[in-house]
């Protein structure tokens, strides 16, 4: 009988490993001498210093972080070519653009840029206002902190 994989939803990306384990209870692994091994060596009270943000707030312990299913909606809806480079727009611009600026930009044509604006906005990416007739997107800050924060936890 082969066994089955877990399923992605419930695979925690924090998962623990023996070594990660030990460091959490103090113990030092010993030094291989490679660079990348210096962040692994350092003791958790040192840790808890260096895992703060650039703006300062604290980022989770790995065994406190999980993938749910707004992290699958926002990676799928940056996984297309065109959705990507919207965003990267958006982001870059740090304002509200008007979707004719963003066509201008992406060169997409309308109905296609409508729909892929839609799929950032669903995912919690993109945020959007109505003012007259216009229509204006924003990049979503906190939810793309929150999934950077996520993402960079691991590595």
């Amino acid at each position: 009988m082969v066994a089955q994989a877990p399923r992605a939803d419930q695979i925690p990306i924090g998962d623990q490993t023996p070594e990660r384990e030990r460091e959490e209870e103090g113990e030092r692994p010993a030094e291989t001498g490679d660079p990348s091994d210096q962040r692994r060596l350092k003791r958790p009270e040192e840790r808890e210093r260096d895992d703060a943000c650039e703006d300062g707030a604290p980022t989770l312990p790995l065994a406190k972080l999980e993938a749910n299913e707004s992290h699958v909606e926002a990676l799928n809806a940056l996984a297309h070519l065109t959705r990507l480079q919207v965003f990267f727009f958006l982001a870059r611009a740090k304002r509200e653009v008007s979707v004719s600026e963003i066509q201008e930009a992406v060169e997409v044509p309308g109905p296609t840029l409508s729909h892929h604006l839609d799929v950032l906005r669903r995912a919690g990416l993109v945020e959007s206002r109505r003012h007259e007739r216009y229509i204006y997107y924003s990049v979503q800050r906190e939810t793309v902190t929150a999934l950077v924060r996520l993402l960079t936890a691991c590595c």
